[in-house]
């Protein structure tokens, strides 16, 4: 897999691989589209019995497991995540670029939008001056990889700070509407 798209993170290399996927700006190719199993049971039962719950959830940064449990309980229809389980268990890497290649604008209205999400901050262009071409080693960059997962874990307990108070907020209102009636 191919991406266009990452988080703006300062310090990555212009190019590199991990075994994590996302599901924006991306590209495939045919041979690696034939690995995808959208048979999430199956990844699951995959992912635990080898006890890499932990390695798939990128250390804890991100709680891709249970996303895929909600996906098998029927609470999303994520097919990115299922796409991920696929690539992780078979060692199929992504290719990713160091900054993004394609504007984000955003969640407004998507099938799991939560409203907490925020567009990107790269207008998604190219300088005609940079050559993103180059020869890499195919193997995962830890360095690279530890980065996005630093970034992940951090906006996890942001993005969960501010879901808890709107969530408390909420529950404010609700008291306060029925305590009215």
């Amino acid at each position: 897999m191919i991406h266009g798209h990452i988080e703006t993170m300062p310090h990555l290399p212009s190019l590199f691989f991990s075994a994590n996927s996302g599901c924006l700006g991306w590209a495939s190719w045919k041979r690696a589209w034939q690995e995808v199993s959208f048979d999430g049971p199956y990844l699951l039962n995959e992912i635990q019995r080898l006890h890499k719950d932990k390695e798939f959830d990128l250390g804890g940064a991100y709680p891709y497991t249970d996303l895929l449990k909600k996906q098998i309980a029927g609470k999303n229809s994520s097919w990115a995540v299922r796409v991920y389980a696929s690539f992780f268990l078979k060692n199929i890497l992504t290719l990713y670029p160091g900054k993004s290649y394609a504007q984000h604008i955003g969640f407004d209205s998507g099938t799991h939008c939560t409203g907490l999400e925020k567009p990107s901050e790269t207008d998604g262009t190219i300088e005609a001056t940079e050559n993103v071409a180059q020869r890499i080693p195919v193997e995962i960059n830890h360095e690279a990889s530890k980065m996005v997962r630093q970034f992940y874990y951090k906006r996890r307990k942001y993005s969960l700070f501010f879901f808890k108070q709107e969530l408390t907020k909420r529950r404010i209102w609700l008291r306060n509407f029925f305590k009215r009636t």
